[in-house]
């Protein structure tokens, strides 16, 4: 009995160091200060392409305070490191507004969105300007972004 709890207590340590490294889905559960190939971003205003993911990295505690003085931290690193690309630099037209909806998201401030063109699966354009009496007519361009194939073989 003593040999059998002795090898459950040995195995413990080293089945946490391994949980370091496990990922459900490369962008779900990020959490804290979020860095992109070592450069700070605000995932709520960026959309990445998830097949350009190589490896997402999360840190706590004393091990994020190392790299980014945070109490959390997670760090994504892409396969090709493509520019990103602001959203209202997406589609430009003086003569009537654009409006955005990016993953179900409707985006109030598009110049401080940043998307990587990579990962748009599809685009659809709703052009209410034509036989519209309101004032003033709009676009919309409704962009979706390609689902993460790893997280939906699960």
């Amino acid at each position: 009995m003593k040999i059998i709890a002795l090898l459950i207590l040995l195995s413990c340590p080293v089945l946490a160091q391994q949980t370091d490294t496990i990922t459900l889905n490369k962008m779900q559960f990020i959490t804290g200060e979020v860095y992109l190939d070592s450069v700070w971003v605000d995932m709520d205003k960026t959309f990445l392409d998830p097949d350009n993911i190589l490896e997402v990295r999360s840190y706590a505690g004393d091990g994020a305070y190392v790299y980014s003085h945070a109490p959390r931290a997670t760090f994504i690193t892409r396969k090709e490191k493509t520019e990103l690309t602001r959203l209202d630099n997406f589609y430009k037209k003086d003569l009537y507004p654009i409006k955005f909806i990016v993953d179900g998201k409707n985006i109030q401030n598009p110049s401080e969105i940043y998307i990587e063109t990579s990962g748009i699966s599809g685009v659809t354009i709703l052009n209410a300007t034509q036989g519209v009496m309101h004032d003033p007519p709009s676009i919309t361009l409704i962009i979706t972004i390609k689902a993460d194939k790893a997280a939906d073989k699960n």
